[in-house]
């Protein structure tokens, strides 16, 4: 498993100033130039056409093959999920190698030029990836995978095209965020949920994507279902308490913010939370 993880790093980082050099040099204007046509342009690809969901493999951590690496990861937690790895956890291997691919994503410094090309040319299928680990077959730390979401959500290049993914429609917010209540007692994802509510460190170049993300939300009653893990009685403590916190957060951010009386109506008026 090191050897195969070692030799897709190798080709991931091989692979990337290529991408960047296919951007900023082997554009159409210069390939008309040498008198062809635009549209014969190929892009450049990796050795494996797939090279960039088999890097992110090591951290989705869904295959049904893997074996098991660690007894702490097959425990249900309450929910009836398996449970998550957590930071007080002592590493594995699995783990370790999901936090170096997290940091070369996602670096303590600013992002370089090279690395940002890559990201924002690859949100959408790092978006796609980073989805599967709210799924009940992934083993992903999900402290590694908010990072890397919560990070390209602060550029509007990025951010753009994975609002798009997530809350473009009714359909997509159902599909994308409503897994994410399922781990809400983990504290990185209420964060997720909070930014993506408040827009506070989301930043975003297109407003009809935003605003389209804010009305797909209301529709989906994010207020009305955190209340109701709040209230029912299957619900574990720990979640509980967690989307309690959640709805405090996230209204308070909405009521300081200048424009939190725009942001705030759409969730405000829950038909369910009046009834209750």
């Amino acid at each position: 498993m090191n050897n195969h993880f070692l030799r897709l790093t190798f080709s991931f980082t091989l692979w990337l100033p290529l991408r960047v050099f296919e951007v900023f040099v082997l554009t159409p204007r210069s390939l008309r130039s040498l008198g062809k046509h635009s549209n014969t342009h190929q892009p450049l690809t990796p050795s494996q056409d797939n090279v960039t969901e088999t890097f992110l493999q090591f951290m989705v951590l869904d295959d049904e093959n893997e074996k098991e690496s660690d007894n702490a990861t097959a425990i249900e937690n309450n929910n009836g999920n398996r449970r998550r790895p957590q930071m007080k956890d002592e590493p594995t291997e699995e783990m370790i190698r999901s936090y170096r691919v997290c940091m070369l994503l996602t670096p303590a410094d600013d992002l370089n030029n090279h690395l940002r090309v890559f990201l924002t040319e690859q949100a959408e299928t790092i978006t796609r990836s980073l989805l599967k680990c709210f799924t009940e077959k992934s083993r992903a730390n999900l402290h590694h995978v908010c990072r890397v979401l919560s990070k390209m959500l602060e550029h509007p290049e990025m951010s753009d095209k994975i609002l798009h993914i997530i809350g473009r429609n009714n359909e997509a917010v159902n599909r994308c965020i409503a897994p994410l209540l399922d781990y809400i007692e983990y504290r990185p994802v209420a964060e997720l949920l909070i930014n993506l509510g408040s827009f506070e460190e989301v930043n975003t170049s297109n407003q009809t994507v935003r605003w389209k993300f804010v009305q797909a939300l209301s529709s989906f009653k994010l207020f009305g279902k955190l209340c109701s893990i709040v209230s029912s009685h299957s619900s574990p403590v720990s979640a509980s308490s967690a989307a309690a916190e959640v709805i405090i957060e996230l209204t308070e951010k909405l009521c300081l913010d200048d424009n939190g009386e725009i942001l705030f109506t759409p969730f405000g008026y829950t038909p369910e939370l009046i009834d209750r």
